[in-house]
């Protein structure tokens, strides 16, 4: 009796990890969720995220990914940060890029990758990203936010197809 209670001791110890792992890919580096310092930071970041407080996210959000700059989650949401800042439409283009190279599994991506290409005159291309995220079928609201971004860059594409001597 006491040799079957260690065995199955022994057993539940070594693979039950294994039993209660989540399926489909970790969109968070267990590394970073580890650390205690790195988990402290990543949370205080989340919080103000979860507050659509995007600049004050944005140095933790810097800070992590200095240290996991490979990270996709980390790499969508410096970008969705860097939207908010009009200076750094570029930044907030290269990180979304390759979160959207990583082809992680995220709703609202293509909405925020189409924004930043949209800022950084990819029409086309914003055009594209914003219609893979209509075709995801959104909420109403965001489908009419997105349907309003396809005009502004519907828009802009006239624009400069024909500039005008100011």
């Amino acid at each position: 009796m006491k040799f079957r209670f260690v065995f199955f001791y022994f057993l539940f110890i070594f693979f039950g990890p294994f039993l209660f792992a989540q399926t489909g890919p970790s969109l968070i580096n267990a590394k970073l969720l580890s650390d205690k310092g790195d988990k402290l930071l990543f949370e205080k970041a989340e919080t103000h995220v979860q507050d659509d407080n995007f600049l004050d996210a944005l140095p933790f959000y810097q800070l992590l990914s200095d240290k996991y700059p490979a990270d996709g989650y980390l790499n969508y949401r410096l970008g969705i940060c860097y939207l908010s800042k009009s200076e750094t439409p570029e930044k907030s283009l290269e990180n979304l890029k390759k979160a959207v190279e990583l082809n992680l599994p995220i709703p609202d991506l293509n909405y925020y990758y189409g924004r930043a290409l949209h800022l950084n005159y990819f029409f086309n291309d914003a055009l594209a990203s914003f219609q893979k995220y209509l075709d995801s079928k959104p909420s109403a609201k965001q489908t009419e936010k997105t349907k309003l971004y396809i005009a502004y860059c519907k828009n802009a594409k006239e624009q400069i197809a024909i500039p005008a001597d100011v």
